[in-house]
């Protein structure tokens, strides 16, 4: 590691070299020199984030010194060790700088021209053209849960309202929820994966078939907690994948597909053009 006292010495040394540099050196003070170059101390200081203490700006200072030098000591001593057309690159920028040209308009057109309108119909369509795509690899289940601690008070009827399907019933146990409960989900429509709902309902099963085929309603405790599971559907491995589920991902897949159908539309109708122009000529 580069100490304080060594970057001293290189300060003092790069103001001892401009006093002695002819006119064709860099007028800023030089910090480290690899045969003929240099890093200057402007840009030494672009390299370090503002707001750095002290300390900590010579300790990034002393990192990009030590990068600097290895960097340049090795792409030197590569330069020395290769012929000139081993260090022809010419020809690999081109290919390079044409397939960012071309990436570049194709974003430029895809943001321009994409339609990312796409209807429930549509989604519709392609769910049902491609339901054999479309397979679990996990189970999901549509639910309800209730964590609180095993000490909550006027627990009374909670298990009543929690079973019930009367909307007053529904309604008592949401105001209960609110003032007792540690966490609780009662949106029972949504489907949920199994493995996120087990990060907040630790249930001890290993036979999940088994489990959720004949499990609507379960109560346990876990530690200092107690959970009621009200289970409304299920859905095993290797089930077909419901289409609500599966609409963010559709609607990645058709967008994806518009894009190519765009890209390719343009490079076919940009080449069907310079035929037509006369711009291409094939010579057999």
């Amino acid at each position: 590691m580069i100490s304080k006292s060594t970057l001293f010495l290189i300060f003092m040394a790069g103001i001892l070299m401009l006093s002695c540099k002819d006119t064709s050196e860099p007028e800023e003070d030089v910090v480290a020199r690899v045969y003929d170059d240099v890093l200057l101390r402007s840009e030494l200081a672009a390299k370090i984030p503002y707001g750095q203490s002290p300390l900590d700006s010579t300790r990034i200072a002393d990192q990009i010194i030590k990068n600097w030098i290895h960097d340049k000591a090795v792409l030197n001593f590569a330069e020395r060790n290769l012929s000139e057309s081993q260090k022809d690159f010419s020809k690999q920028l081109q290919d390079y700088r044409s397939s960012l040209v071309t990436y570049a308009y194709e974003r430029e057109l895809i943001n321009q021209k994409l339609d990312t309108v796409i209807s429930d119909e549509e989604i519709r369509t392609y769910y049902d053209a491609n339901i054999d795509n479309f397979k679990l690899k996990s189970y999901i289940v549509k639910l309800r849960f209730v964590k609180l601690s095993i000490d909550a008070p006027k627990q009374n009827k909670l298990e009543k309202w929690f079973q019930s399907d009367d909307e007053k019933d529904f309604e008592k146990l949401y105001e209960y929820c609110q003032k007792y409960a540690e966490n609780f989900y009662f949106e029972e429509n949504t489907w949920l994966y199994l493995q996120d709902v087990l990060k907040e309902v630790p249930i001890n099963e290993t036979d999940w078939d088994n489990f959720l085929r004949n499990t609507t309603y379960y109560r346990f405790e876990s530690g200092s907690f107690q959970y009621l599971v009200r289970f409304f559907d299920y859905k095993l491995k290797d089930d077909r994948s419901p289409l609500s589920l599966e609409r963010g991902k559709i609607t990645d897949l058709i967008l994806n597909r518009r894009k190519v159908e765009l890209i390719n539309k343009m490079r076919e109708d940009v080449v069907n053009e310079s035929y037509a122009n006369k711009k291409i000529q094939v010579n057999k």
